[in-house]
């Protein structure tokens, strides 16, 4: 949070990954907001998980939440395996779309699933959503000039890569 202090044109995507992690944060997302470190549009929630963006937007109601979306076939895995009531992945399609996008800001969605048909559907039917990328680590076919040519710029908002050395090709 420390380089985001007076900075107000650098946006901090915070993923949400673990179980529970929003017990511990949300005080301490609570003190920097309130101590000035950080202002509240500058920081993005995101996960897979989607009841935990729910509560982090309960107790921070003016953050933006980015809900997470898997590629096909992810939608039946289990987000912590360990737990025996473990959420799924939600799959990145315009049903799995519909159940949170009017609770988010921001639909994450892999670069392997965008398409044009896609892009246009969320557009039509939610002109006020905006989409980020995220390019997964293991996706080496993902070409930015690809992208722009066949989906509005308009909607993407933003591109995030797990690994750094993609950004070159961004």
């Amino acid at each position: 949070i420390e380089l985001f202090t007076n900075t107000p044109n650098k946006i901090l995507n915070i993923e949400l990954k673990s179980f529970g992690v929003e017990t511990a944060l949300i005080p301490y997302i609570k003190k920097a907001f309130d101590n000035k470190k950080i202002q509240t549009n500058q920081v993005i929630f995101s996960s897979f998980n989607h009841s935990t963006l729910a509560k982090m937007k309960e107790n921070l109601p003016n953050v933006q939440i980015g809900a997470l979306f898997g590629v096909k076939g992810d939608n039946i895995k289990p987000i912590y395996p360990w737990l025996d009531n473990s959420p799924v992945y939600q799959e990145c399609n315009m049903n799995d779309i519909a159940k949170i996008v009017n609770s988010v800001d921001y639909l994450v969605l892999p670069a392997s699933q965008i398409t044009q048909q896609l892009t246009h559907d969320i557009e039509f039917n939610y002109p006020d959503i905006h989409i980020i990328i995220w390019v997964s680590s293991h996706d080496e076919s993902f070409i930015l000039a690809t992208l722009k040519k066949d989906i509005p710029n308009s909607i993407i908002k933003a591109i995030i890569v797990n690994n750094p050395n993609q950004s070159s090709k961004i």
